[in-house]
């Protein structure tokens, strides 16, 4: 699974921590996989939930019933 765009303002780094939170990955894990400290990676996660209108990882990897939320945001737009 890649994500090829930029949906709701993500970076193409935060997409890719997107990718690695999706398929399970601890902050520590994604920060080895990218090559970036765990405290980076939290503040990436971060900023993207706020992005994505989530307040944690379950909610931000989970579909949403609720358009343009977490990760339905990238479903909505055939990303995943």
């Amino acid at each position: 699974m890649t994500i090829k765009t930029k949906p709701n303002g993500l970076t193409a780094t935060e997409i890719r921590v997107m990718e690695w939170l999706i398929v399970g990955r601890t902050n520590s894990q994604i920060g080895q996989c990218l090559c970036r400290s765990e405290k980076t990676v939290r503040n990436q996660l971060t900023t993207v939930y706020a992005k994505l209108g989530v307040v944690n990882r379950a909610e931000a990897a989970a579909p949403s019933s609720t358009p343009n939320r977490g990760l339905s945001r990238f479903l909505d737009v055939g990303l995943i």
